[in-house]
């Protein structure tokens, strides 16, 4: 049960992971002033609430982090504003 749940985990953060790099590899300024760590840091609680369901497609956890936007707490959404923005 402990090897399922660690392995859940890590599929979970190499998913967030991911999908950082998916929403600011278009903006590399962000990437820079944000990094990865801190916004994969913001973004994993509300994929694991949100969007567990999805990991670890990438594409289907930003379509699953956009329509919950309402519902993300405010450094997840942060993020998200910034990579929406051109």
């Amino acid at each position: 049960m402990q090897k399922t749940r660690k392995s859940a985990e890590a599929a979970a953060l190499v998913a967030t992971a991911a999908l950082l790099l998916a929403l600011l590899g278009e903006r590399p300024a962000l990437a820079r002033e944000q990094g990865t760590e801190q916004g994969r840091n913001a973004c994993m609680p509300d994929v694991f609430r949100l969007c567990n369901a999805f990991i670890p497609n990438p594409e289907q956890i930003i379509a699953c982090l956009q329509q919950n936007v309402s519902t993300l707490s405010p450094a997840c959404r942060e993020v998200m504003d910034g990579a929406a923005q051109p």
